[in-house]
């Protein structure tokens, strides 16, 4: 099989698929908002994947607050680039039923500056 076949029945039923169950309002929304696929950087992948990947930045992520700023700037970066389209929404639906996005920055420096004082206490004792 050609590594560049692209199934469209598949990529076309996701969107359906999500489309029909934001018109039912399904509870199953966010689930299904993550399977819809998307051919971005030469591949197709799932909205799911993206979110993942905004995930997956690395920085401090042994710090919750930080890591969740970040993760929610990486997904605004994402939304950024398919604001006006469907894609939007399912991003947005998608990450927002994974994560509360709305930390803030000072929420994220408050978090490392309280563990920064807390490693510095330890070493002091």
């Amino acid at each position: 099989m050609d590594n560049n076949y692209i199934d469209w029945a598949k990529y076309y039923a996701t969107h359906g698929d999500f489309i029909l169950a934001q018109l039912r309002q399904d509870v199953c929304l966010p689930n299904v908002a993550g399977e819809v696929l998307i051919y971005e950087q030469s591949k197709i992948v799932s909205i799911k994947e993206l979110v993942d990947r905004c995930e997956n930045h690395g920085w401090n992520s042994m710090i919750y607050e930080a890591w969740i700023w970040e993760t929610g700037n990486q997904v605004r970066s994402l939304l950024s680039r398919f604001d006006g389209t469907y894609y939007y929404d399912a991003i947005l639906i998608h990450a927002n039923s994974r994560h509360e996005l709305d930390a803030t920055e000072a929420e994220a420096y408050e978090a490392l500056n309280e563990a920064r004082e807390a490693l510095e206490g330890v070493y002091e004792n």
